[in-house]
């Protein structure tokens, strides 16, 4: 296991309940007041660990029940009030002091919230597909969108560059350089608090947590030079994924199952949708062995590639359309 999946592997914790793990979640533009009343809310008993990022405010409280009230009966016999239990059946809840653990990812994710505005709001970047190759200049034979889209369910160039990216945004070094925000959010924040272990406010033990995070994901435009066409992909704290891939003009790049199902189609419009829809016909015809001619005629407004299959065999076709 390498790359971003190893740093996953990190972030991804499994199998725990209620009583192993404290809930670390935001409770956003809450007062004091309202934090305790959020933490009151959470189910079970127990830490949990509140945030506000715009008022930079971090509580950690202790949910309890009192102790005296915590006298077993048999299930045959009527409820009796307990001696000197004065609130059966009532939560209560006290502050306790926050853990050093988690003062620096806190103050990760205070920077990240009031200094990069822009990434927080979208989640979103774009950065060179070639970068995908772990180099800063452009690779000899880059990875093309066009391919990654149509191997996506199978073999081909989808599971390495799949990987490849995986390795890219977990190289701390490099992200750094290249995106202090996605960096920040990864290595500042991600991996110590799920790394971290807080106290469980009633014994020496300590816990770990169960994140809720305000920016649990983010999403990367890898952008090819050469066609400007680009991949999507998602990360978050314990997962990754391609989410799409689109050319120059937007359109969505389709896999061999998509052209090769009964009918599909792609609607062009715009600067270049002439270009671009012959791209993909010429692309489609060289990959899945699919006849196309090219289109050459001007329309006022849009193209649609059809691509339909019968007796004479598989055919995709440009036309005008309205």
């Amino acid at each position: 296991m390498c790359g971003f999946l190893s740093v996953l592997a990190v972030f991804n914790m499994t199998g725990v309940n209620a009583q192993d793990t404290a809930p670390f979640f935001e409770c956003r533009g809450c007062d004091e007041s309202q934090m305790r009343q959020a933490a009151l809310d959470e189910p079970g008993l127990g830490v949990r660990i509140l945030f506000d990022l715009d008022a930079a405010r971090l509580l950690k409280f202790r949910v309890f029940e009192d102790p005296r009230c915590a006298v077993e009966e048999e299930p045959e016999q009527p409820e009796n009030p307990v001696d000197g239990c004065l609130t059966q059946g009532i939560r209560q809840l006290e502050i306790l002091p926050v853990d050093a653990a988690l003062s620096p990812p806190f103050a990760a994710m205070l920077n990240l919230h009031r200094n990069a505005p822009p990434f927080v709001e979208s989640g979103k970047v774009a950065m060179p597909i070639s970068l995908v190759n772990e180099q800063l200049e452009a690779p000899q034979a880059p990875f093309d969108p066009y391919r990654i889209a149509f191997d996506r369910f199978s073999a081909g160039s989808y599971p390495p560059f799949e990987a490849a990216a995986a390795s890219v945004i977990s190289n701390e070094k490099l992200m750094r350089q290249l995106n202090p925000p996605i960096a920040s959010l990864i290595f500042d924040v991600w991996a110590p608090v799920r790394l971290a272990r807080v106290a469980d406010g009633s014994s020496s033990a300590n816990i770990p947590l169960a994140p809720r995070f305000a920016l649990d994901d983010f999403i990367v435009d890898f952008v090819s030079e050469e066609r400007q066409a680009m991949v999507s992909m998602r990360f978050t704290s314990a997962d990754m994924g391609i989410l799409q891939a689109r050319d120059e003009t937007g359109v969505l790049l389709p896999a061999r199952e998509d052209v090769e199902a009964e009918r599909f189609e792609r609607r062009f419009s715009g600067a270049g949708a002439l270009e671009s829809a012959n791209r993909l016909g010429n692309f489609i015809k060289s990959s899945a062995d699919i006849e196309f001619v090219e289109f050459d005629e001007t329309c006022e407004s849009a193209y649609l590639m059809t691509c339909t299959g019968g007796q004479d065999g598989h055919a995709c076709r440009i036309e005008c359309s309205p």
